[in-house]
């Protein structure tokens, strides 16, 4: 290693222009202040070096706030190096081997940004910008804050000529013709151009086809499309895409580079580098199939596996998913029943054996659930083998030694949400994974046990304590008496008549059809269900959503009984009021029942028609084209569900590129987007979250379940939709 820089302040600028293995110019400030241009031959040298005193616009007390590099060939060869200091601007021209002047006019003004394209240079400094022009040997200057908005904070030529410019406040790009067009928030769509994310910029970068911003919250990268509607923006802010825990404070991305792409093929990978004061983030562009990232996701299922239940474990060391504690939750009924679901649909759609039988392990945890109580009927919330209760709320099994299980201790006995999993799981498990009479059988008896338990006790689950527990209700004296469980009044009424309705089917046991017939009829269930979902915006439970789709799905499998225009009445309203979050959990449930139940094509109108519809025939992927079935959104929601499923926290509250803010708060006392931010830049990993919220997540302390990304991919592969 030959002499090399040393100290603090030092500031660099790569060009590749200047010989074979390129140039690094590098400047540094001090009492001994100096610059120099490193070649690589192959080893860094640092030769020649100079000191910055005695160069024009120098002055010992500057502080480098910019360094860059030009360089031609030919007639007219140059090899130049600017520094931008506090003091105005130093030129260095290798070939006389001296400071020079560039033109006469540019002020000793302190530099805050600074671009070369050839010989065409931009200063930024407070008040304006400077622009040297080579064919007229002048410099030129527009001002701050018209045409650029604020202090320029930084600068970078594109290969076309442009010249795009950051401040605090917004961007601008400057064409080759003097013309000027801002880029802002949400208001860029009326003043200029939108979609950028944050304020504040720190560097500007360009590639043909890129731009990225680092800001001092984040950095944006935006991939020029042929018009500014086909323009995409992505954001990286917080702990997922940034190397530190705190990654949402402000913490100022110093520079950004990009990575070409092959020139033997346009979809071969390429990366995003970000600089930040505690690490580099590199983000890598690849081209995978959505099998492939269901793949990726299969082999992250043992990091949320805990005794055969598939929810969530906590980590031990912040953001390693590798090392991590067993944890159950309040609700692994219903996520392992997820799981199992996606595995059936797995099952159903490759024939591997070895899917079927790591299915049915977890379809055997879930019918622990019922042993570990020792109560007929009666599922726990939870089971966990410990040598002691992992806290008040768990009690020793009564049957099975060594373990303990949750949803027996009011308040939190186990609820309905459980019941849904259940339900789910072992009509699917009946219909395609079971692989034997006995296996069918255990599960048969497990759902009669379980609806004997819920019709026996007047629609409500009865536990160990001898009681119905809080949430484990579905009889009319509270779904239509008690104001108490009014939102749950069409939600818990879909779910008990199609638990019903399937076992009528299945067993063909008169209780369960006289059981039906009474909600449906005498107890107007058919008529809650026609407004299962809650539209008052400070009351929208999102976990209700879920609750509402996963029964509709277990309909599906139980086939259609009397009532079938009831569920198609209700799930047309739902959809109409959910597909505005774009899920494909929901998109893909939605157009199986389009697919499978449904005879009215047309979207159910949120007002009554006074046309009556005709029925149609049962139709096809291929006919499920329009504003009934989006699955433009449900595959851009699988393309964009994070890779890494560590719970890291999201925090959008800052950012300019708000869509509208819903004036009501939600029912966690905040606000909320009308339309949500892009998967990746939201911490959401299971189907009950708000997609909407401003900040969430587990501070990347959590391995999330794979189930929610698992669950959707395989309804669709199953019923044909990819």
């Amino acid at each position: 290693m030959g002499s090399t820089p040393s100290g603090n302040g030092c500031r660099a600028s790569y060009d590749a222009t200047a010989g074979t293995n390129g140039a690094f110019h590098v400047a540094c400030e001090g009492s001994a202040a100096y610059w120099c241009q490193m070649t690589r031959t192959p080893s860094i040298h640092c030769s020649p070096s100079a000191s910055l005193s005695g160069c024009p616009n120098f002055s010992p007390s500057a502080t480098v706030t910019a360094v860059a590099s030009a360089s031609g060939k030919g007639a007219q060869a140059y090899n130049l190096t600017l520094i931008g200091t506090t003091s105005g601007l130093v030129t260095y021209d290798w070939n006389v081997k001296k400071c020079i002047t560039l033109a006469s006019g540019l002020p000793n003004e302190p530099v805050t940004a600074l671009s070369v394209r050839g010989l065409q240079i931009a200063v930024g400094h407070e008040t304006k910008l400077w622009e040297y022009n080579p064919a007229s040997s002048q410099w030129e200057f527009y001002w701050v804050p018209y045409p650029i908005e604020d202090s320029i904070t930084a600068l970078d030529y594109d290969h076309l000529g442009n010249l795009w410019i950051g401040n605090n406040i917004c961007a601008h790009m400057k064409a080759p013709d003097s013309t000027f067009v801002r880029i802002g928030g949400i208001d860029g769509d009326v003043f200029g151009v939108g979609g950028l994310p944050a304020t504040n910029i720190t560097y500007i970068q360009t590639s043909p086809g890129h731009v990225l911003f680092g800001f001092t919250k984040g950095f944006a990268h935006l991939i020029l499309g042929a018009t500014n509607e086909e323009n995409e923006w992505q954001y990286f802010y917080g702990s997922r895409w940034l190397p530190y825990r705190g990654a949402h404070q402000d913490q100022p991305v110093l520079s950004i580079s990009i990575t070409p792409k092959s020139s033997s093929s346009s979809v071969s990978p390429y990366s995003v580098f970000a600089v930040t004061p505690t690490g580099v983030s590199a983000v890598t562009y690849e081209v995978w199939t959505l099998e492939k990232k269901a793949n990726h996701y299969q082999s992250l299922v043992p990091l949320a596996d805990t005794f055969g239940y598939v929810s969530s474990n906590h980590l031990v060391d912040w953001g390693i998913k590798d090392n991590f504690v067993l944890t159950s939750s309040d609700n692994d009924g219903l996520w392992t029943g997820s799981y199992v679901a996606s595995q059936a649909f797995r099952f159903a759609v490759t024939k591997n054996e070895a899917v079927r039988e790591a299915a049915w392990k977890h379809v055997e945890a879930m019918l622990f659930l019922f042993d570990v109580t020792g109560v007929p009927g009666f599922p726990a919330r939870s089971a966990f083998k410990s040598s002691k209760p992992p806290s008040s709320q768990w009690l020793p099994s009564p049957t099975q030694p060594g373990w303990f299980y949750k949803g027996g201790v009011p308040p939190d006995g186990t609820s309905s949400d459980e019941i849904c999993g259940h339900m789910l799981a072992y009509s699917l498990a009946h219909d395609i994974l079971a692989k034997n009479e006995e296996q069918r059988t255990k599960l048969m008896d497990t759902m009669n046990a379980l609806m004997n338990n819920i019709v026996s006790n007047n629609f409500t689950l009865v536990g160990n304590t001898g009681k119905r527990t809080h949430w484990g209700v579905w009889a009319p004296e509270f779904l239509n008496d008690d104001f108490n469980y009014y939102d749950g009044r069409g939600v818990n009424a879909n779910q008990i008549t199609v638990w019903l309705s399937g076992m009528a089917k299945r067993t063909g046991k008169p209780t369960y059809t006289k059981a039906l017939d009474f909600l449906m009829r005498s107890a107007g269930y058919s008529t809650n269900l026609a407004y299962a979902k809650v539209t008052q915006p400070d009351d929208v439970n999102y976990s209700d959503d879920f609750l509402t789709f996963v029964p509709h799905l277990t309909y599906l499998f139980n086939g259609p009984g009397q009532y079938v225009k009831s569920y198609d009445v209700s799930i047309k309203r739902t959809w109409q009021l959910v597909k505005r979050v774009r899920s494909s959990m929901w998109n893909f449930v939605y157009g199986a029942w389009l697919q499978q139940i449904s005879t009215t094509p047309e979207p159910l109108s949120l007002l009554p028609s006074l046309v009556s519809k005709s029925e149609a025939p049962a139709r096809g992927p291929s006919d499920l084209q329009g504003e009934d079935f989006d699955i433009d959104s449900a595959l851009v929601c699988l393309q964009q569900w994070p890779l890494s499923l560590v719970g890291f926290t999201s925090n959008n509250t800052h950012r300019m590129d708000h869509h509208v803010l819903n004036r009501y708060l939600d029912r966690a006392n905040h606000h909320e987007e009308i339309q949500h931010y892009p998967w990746d830049e939201i911490s959401f990993y299971r189907w009950n979250a708000n997609p909407f919220a401003l900040s969430s997540g587990a501070g990347g302390m959590t391995n999330e379940s794979p189930a929610p990304y698992l669950f959707p991919y395989w309804l669709a592969r199953y019923y044909g939709f990819i």
